[in-house]
């Protein structure tokens, strides 16, 4: 691991690793940490420095009961992947109306979510949203918040201020000096693959709070009627029509492919290392560590040894949909 530290503050723990760049100094990089736990520590100043101190919705009582709920299945699905223990904290989730959520990201979608490595997730909702869309929105935040997420700390060539370069967020890797934006010459290596993860993983915490609660009853009940068996329902192992139990599946439209193409790998892995995993599902649990820790030479080998060599490479670069395989 490179100089650095984890964030950690007392009312969560997640992935997060600061490190320490090239020139520079211990006191520089210490006072830039400081400031970077103090301000995840506090609501109102998370908040502000995020830019959405002006637009932040508080929920109903009902979509606050929701969001602590989804939060706990969260913690206990992620800490099944996860090498360090996590913990999140509900003062690090923002509602934001739609319309506020185009004035500060510029977004399109009528409602979704985002994460900010700076430590916030965002659920902006419509006045209809429901409860089985923000749970799911939220379970899917709270996946990419707890993820391996690295942010550098450098200096300017003039040396007077040091700043923050995101490059690492789960599975995906930017330019270790330019982060994420192509626009400013950074990168998006493995966004495809990360979504996916990403989603699979919401889909086993919305299960999850299905199984322990009975809060999205009525909003499923609804959806069997409007939909039937043709809507996007996910199961815990595959996509499935008609699923056996009403547990054991999710509705969602997000990332369908891409979800459908990593579960094809996995059982493709799995059919080809026998000896090695006993389910598809311990062949998820590779990519799901890899997306955690952001170690990610053990997934690497798994996918040369079965594809070819570079095949890693080509997951990296293919970013459309998340239809990796129709390079094969």
């Amino acid at each position: 691991m490179r100089e650095g530290k984890f964030v950690e503050t007392k009312k969560e723990a997640t992935n997060t690793f600061i490190e320490r760049g090239p020139g520079v100094s211990e006191e520089e990089f210490d006072k830039g940490t400081f400031d970077y736990q103090k301000q995840r520590q506090r609501r109102g100043e998370l908040a502000r420095s995020l830019g959405v101190a002006e637009y932040v919705k508080e929920p109903s009582p009902r979509q606050e009961k929701i969001i602590v709920e989804t939060l706990a299945a969260a913690e206990e699905v992620i800490n099944q992947y996860s090498p360090k223990q996590v913990r999140l904290s509900k003062d690090n989730i923002f509602l934001l109306r739609k319309e506020d959520a185009v004035k500060r990201f510029g977004i399109d979608d009528d409602e979704g979510g985002r994460a900010n490595i700076q430590g916030g997730v965002f659920v902006y909702t419509s006045p209809t949203i429901t409860d089985s869309k923000l749970a799911h929105y939220t379970a899917h935040e709270l996946v990419h918040h707890a993820s391996f997420q690295r942010n550098r700390v450098l200096k300017e060539e003039s040396g007077k201020n040091i700043y923050g370069v995101p490059d690492r967020a789960g599975l995906t890797i930017g330019d270790p000096y330019k982060g994420f934006n192509p626009e400013e010459g950074g990168h998006n290596y493995f966004e495809a693959l990360n979504e996916a993860v990403t989603e699979q993983i919401a889909i086993e915490i919305v299960a999850l709070l299905k199984r322990k609660t009975r809060l999205l009853d009525e909003d499923y009940e609804i959806l069997e009627r409007v939909y039937g068996i043709d809507s996007p329902r996910y199961s815990l192992g595959k996509h499935v029509e008609k699923p056996e139990h009403d547990d054991q599946y999710v509705y969602t439209d997000s990332y369908a492919d891409r979800v459908d193409a990593l579960r094809t790998t996995c059982q493709e892995l799995y059919e080809k290392n026998r000896e090695r995993f006993g389910s598809p599902q311990e062949v998820f649990h590779v990519f799901a560590e890899a997306y955690f820790s952001g170690k990610l030479l053990t997934l690497a080998r798994l996918i040369e040894k079965n594809y070819g060599k570079g095949a890693f490479r080509f997951l990296a670069d293919y970013e459309n949909n998340g239809e990796w395989r129709k390079g094969e």
